[in-house]
C-alpha cells in the first residue's frame, strides 16, 4: 500500500499541471496509513517502497511524517523510526527538510556535498545564522533573500562559480536567483542558460521568470510544437489559470521560500 501511495505521489509531482488539491487528498491517505502502520516508516521499508522516487523529497517526506507522528502513541516500531530519522542529518534529505521548515536546531557539523551545502545555507538563513559552507552557496542564498545586492556583475560572477558544482541540481538555485533578480537582468540570466541546459529548460526558465518580455517568444515557440513548444504552452496556460497547480506552487516557493513553511514536494504541498 505504501509503495502505491508513493508512486501516485511521484506521478502527481512529475506533472506540473497536477492540482494541489489532489496532492493534499493523497497525503491525507498517506498520513492515515502511517499512523496505522508506523513500521512502514522504518528506513529499510521506506527505501524499498520509494522505488525510483527522487531521494531528496522522499527522504524529507519520511522525516516529515515521523515528526507528525511524534505526538501519537509511541510503540517500539515508531521509536525505531524516530531514531533513524534523527541519525540521518548527514543525508541531503535531512538538510533539505531543515531548509524548508523552521523550529528545528541545526546539526553541529556542516555537509560537504554541494547540493547539501546549498540546503544548509538556506537552513541557516531561515534561522538568522551563517552557514559554514563554501562562499558561493552562502552568496547564492544571500542574493535570494535580499541580504546581498543583486547586480549584473555580481550575478555573472556568482553564476560562473555555481555552475561547475551545481549543474546537476541547477533548478534549485537558479530559479530562486532568477526570481530575486530585477527584471532587467532576466535576459542575461536566461542567455547564460543557453548551452548549459536543454532548449526546453531555457523555455521553462522564461516561463518561470513571469516576465512579459518573454511572452512573444513563448507564443512563437508554442506554435512550433515539440518539447520546447509543449513547455512554452504550459507556461502560457499557467499565466491564465485561476486554479493553483503544482507548477504555480513551485514558482511561488522559489520566490518566497524564506517566508513559508514546507515546499511544493512537502507533506500537503507545504503551508502557505
Amino acid at each position: 500500500m505504501l509503495e502505491d501511495l508513493l508512486k501516485q505521489r511521484q506521478a502527481l509531482l512529475d506533472n506540473a499541471q497536477s492540482p494541489l488539491q489532489l496532492l493534499r487528498q493523497l497525503d491525507r491517505r498517506l498520513v492515515l496509513w502511517s499512523e496505522q502502520h508506523p513500521q512502514d516508516l522504518a528506513l529499510d521499508s521506506w527505501r524499498k517502497a520509494q522505488g525510483d522516487a527522487p531521494a531528496f523529497w522522499s527522504g524529507a517526506l519520511r522525516s516529515e511524517l515521523a515528526m507528525r507522528l511524534r505526538a501519537c502513541a509511541r510503540d517500539e516500531s515508531f521509536e525505531q523510526v524516530q531514531s533513524e530519522a534523527d541519525s540521518e542529518y548527514e543525508e541531503g534529505s535531512y538538510w533539505q527538510m531543515l531548509a524548508c521548515h523552521s523550529g528545528m536546531e541545526l546539526p553541529r557539523e556542516w555537509p560537504e556535498p554541494p547540493q547539501q551545502q546549498l540546503w544548509a545555507a538556506m537552513a541557516a538563513s531561515r534561522r538568522g545564522q551563517e552557514a559554514k559552507v563554501d562562499a558561493c552557496w552562502q552568496a547564492c542564498v544571500s542574493m535570494q533573500t535580499g541580504a546581498m545586492l543583486v547586480s549584473e556583475p555580481a550575478v555573472k560572477s556568482l553564476l560562473s562559480e555555481l555552475w561547475p558544482a551545481g549543474n546537476p541540481f541547477w533548478r534549485e538555485w537558479f530559479f530562486p536567483l532568477l526570481l530575486a533578480a530585477p527584471e532587467q537582468l532576466h535576459p542575461a540570466m536566461i542567455n547564460d542558460l543557453a548551452g548549459r541546459v536543454s532548449d526546453a529548460s531555457v523555455i521553462e526558465a522564461m516561463g518561470i521568470s513571469g516576465s512579459d518580455r518573454f511572452l512573444p517568444l513563448l507564443a512563437e515557440v508554442a506554435s512550433h510544437g515539440g518539447e520546447p513548444g509543449e513547455v512554452a504552452s504550459e507556461a502560457l496556460q499557467r499565466r491564465k489559470a485561476h486554479n493553483q497547480d503544482l507548477g504555480q506552487r513551485y514558482r511561488q516557493w522559489w520566490a518566497s521560500w524564506l517566508r513559508v513553511q514546507g515546499a511544493p514536494w512537502s507533506l500537503f504541498g507545504g503551508c502557505w
